[in-house]
């Protein structure tokens, strides 16, 4: 999705609007049959909701910095926060965000 991110009249990133949003999700079907990754890690409510919507999969967004992956045609998707938000975020999130991605990551590839 990152690949298709709008700018303003300035040059500055912006949050993509739903058109904008749908018409790259195709983008993201192609790369993930061609690439064949093990884990897609979804930045942010948007980008689950989007996601979600396109591949019609229940995708569960997180609790606190508990991580629920989804396993949808071949790939364990993760819907988690979106890392500029940790870091605005209180002192010890950032912490807690890496360990709560870490131990997910783990689950994956142990099969658990």
């Amino acid at each position: 999705m990152v690949k298709c991110a709008p700018l303003d009249g300035s040059g500055k990133l912006r949050y993509p609007n739903r058109q904008e949003i749908g018409a790259c999700l195709p983008n993201l079907a192609l790369e993930l049959s061609e690439l064949k990754p093990r884990i897609v890690f979804l930045l942010g409510e948007k980008v689950t909701h989007a996601v979600g919507r396109y591949f019609s999969a229940p995708l569960r967004k997180w609790d606190g910095f508990d991580y629920f992956p989804l396993f949808v045609k071949g790939v364990s998707f993760v819907s988690v926060q979106h890392p500029s938000y940790i870091h605005i975020s209180p002192r010890g999130s950032r912490q807690r965000y890496i360990d709560g991605v870490t131990k997910v990551i783990s689950r994956i590839l142990d099969g658990d």
